[in-house]
This record gives C-alpha cells, sequence and structure tokens, in this order.
C-alpha cells in the first residue's frame, strides 16, 4: 500500500493548494512547486526530529 492509498486526503490537500496558486499566478511553473514540495518536505522531516519546533520557523524561511 503506497503513500497515496495511505493518505489521500493529505495528497488532496496538496494538489488544492497548489491549484489554488497556478489560479491566481499563472505563471508558477514545476519547478516551482518542486522548489516547495522539497521545502515542505524537510520541514516535516524536521519537525519528526524535533529539530524545528514550529511552522512559523518554516515561513520564516519561505519567500511567501
Amino acid at each position: 500500500m503506497g503513500l497515496e492509498d495511505r493518505h489521500p486526503d493529505i495528497l488532496q490537500n496538496i494538489e488544492f493548494a497548489i491549484f489554488s496558486v497556478y489560479r491566481d499566478d499563472p505563471d508558477l511553473r514545476d519547478n516551482d512547486v518542486i522548489k516547495a514540495l522539497d521545502a515542505l518536505i524537510s520541514h516535516t522531516q524536521r519537525l519528526a526530529m524535533g529539530r524545528e519546533h514550529t511552522t512559523r520557523h518554516f515561513l520564516a524561511r519561505v519567500k511567501v
């Protein structure tokens, strides 16, 4: 059973967020999405390891 089978709700939320950004900014490119997903994965891993305590630290490092 793959990740997409175990967490379809989370993946759907991520997909919707990407679509929403694209709808507001059609100049969004795959590379931008990949960088954002890489940052999200890194943040989640750091939270799991206890190296990062809040999302506030993550948002401070990401250009919004």
